[in-house]
């Protein structure tokens, strides 16, 4: 494989991951504003089923042909800022997806299991604000890791 062939694959990649991680996060928007159990835990199967068909594979095209093209193109990942800042906050995305999001995800699942009184709508609402905070956290990092990727900032 060449160069330019691994670098097309990784940005294949991440075209797939922040693709499927703001879709998600949008849909569950969506679904909290419906107020409708069933949307919500419809929207919760999607996001997570898209996760593991989409986010999680487009994990290993965005490693994978990223480091090999670093190799191939004679780049010290470890001493090119851009690329060490960029793994350093997209790893720390993937930590935040799970440890927090994803059980944040299962315990909004749990609930819409129950009835649709206050007291659950009350709880799912809590955790809905903590996932929103989390996902938004966890959306910034790969986009910024983009930018810096794409202008090679800090060099």
């Amino acid at each position: 494989m060449n160069y330019a062939l691994l670098k097309l694959l990784h940005v294949v990649g991440v075209i797939i991951f922040l693709g499927n991680i703001i879709t998600g996060h949008f849909w569950m928007h969506m679904a909290m504003k419906s107020k409708d159990f069933s949307i919500i835990r419809h929207s919760i199967n999607g996001v997570m089923r898209s996760d593991r068909v989409f986010t999680i594979p487009a994990v290993f095209v965005i490693i994978v042909p990223g480091v090999l093209a670093a190799f191939y193109g004679s780049i010290p990942v470890l001493r090119t800022g851009w690329i060490l800042w960029s793994i350093a906050l997209f790893s720390l995305s993937g930590v935040i997806f799970s440890t927090r999001l994803s059980v944040v995800l299962r315990k909004m699942l749990e609930i819409t299991n129950h009835q649709n009184n206050e007291e659950d709508w009350n709880s799912m609402e809590h955790l809905y604000k903590q996932w929103n905070m989390w996902a938004l956290v966890a959306i910034m990092m790969p986009f910024t890791a983009l930018i810096m990727m794409v202008l090679k900032v800090p060099a």
